[in-house]
């Protein structure tokens, strides 16, 4: 109810022994009742495997319906293999279909000198498309993720992911 968050994401990387952990907190809000959200914290990105490529990154972000967008800043991105700067924009939409369903809709552009030094000398842009079904606590989505190739390798290639989440305490 304060606004004040914490979360906790996790994902394997290639293989079980590889894996990203990753830890945020912020302060989300409304602007005095005006259908206007705001969004503001922090994330700190761990690599079980090569904890060299851990950094911060911090963010901003506002919305206004069913439309979301973001400015992500890292001072150190990808920690010493970036070394440098790397900033993220992105936008996003999450339109009701009824009965829990929600079309997804996601771009996103990375830049910046970390960036291009973690990446191989590309910015990069992202993209993804899907279905998102919210019931209970629990809100899942199917989507599609494509994106300007980069150099890193087959990890970033176009690919349907399906996702789980939920928000705690349970039953507000």
């Amino acid at each position: 109810d304060s606004g004040l968050y914490l979360g906790l994401w996790g994902s394997t990387l290639g293989n079980a022994s590889q894996s990203e952990i990753d830890v945020t907190a912020g302060f989300a809000g409304e602007f005095s009742n005006s259908g206007v959200g705001y969004d503001l914290g922090a994330t700190y990105y761990t690599y079980t495997d090569d904890s060299d490529a851990n950094f911060v990154e911090l963010y901003a972000g506002l919305s206004y319906g069913v439309f979301s967008g973001k400015f992500s800043y890292s001072p150190n991105f990808a920690g010493d293999y970036g070394d440098d700067n790397g900033f993220y924009v992105e936008a996003d939409a999450k339109v009701p279909l009824g009965n829990g369903f929600s079309f997804l809709a996601h771009a996103g552009y990375s830049f910046g000198d970390g960036v291009k030094a973690a990446y191989a000398g590309d910015n990069y842009f992202d993209w993804s498309a899907g279905i998102g079904y919210d019931v209970g606590d629990f809100s899942t989505f199917v989507k599609y993720v494509d994106g300007s190739d980069v150099a890193s390798g087959a990890s970033n290639e176009s690919r349907f992911l399906f996702g789980i989440s939920t928000t705690l305490p349970w039953g507000k």
